[in-house]
């Protein structure tokens, strides 16, 4: 694993912990964002469609 990696993993933790948040919850947003790229909307329907994803999963737990 590179360093960066390593440190992004450090980050990424830290912050799940500390907000309660499950790290298996992040990576599955992190997934969906990358599988549904935003390019072509506003960045005001980018951030709507971030908070429904978060919205959803938060319920699905």
């Amino acid at each position: 694993m590179t360093d960066i990696k390593k440190q992004s993993d450090l980050l990424l933790d830290s912050l799940c912990k500390e907000n309660d948040i499950p790290k298996e919850l992040i990576l599955e947003l992190f997934k969906s964002a990358k599988n549904h790229s935003y390019e072509n909307l506003t960045q005001g329907a980018r951030k709507k469609n971030y908070t429904d994803l978060i919205e959803f999963y938060i319920k699905k737990d």
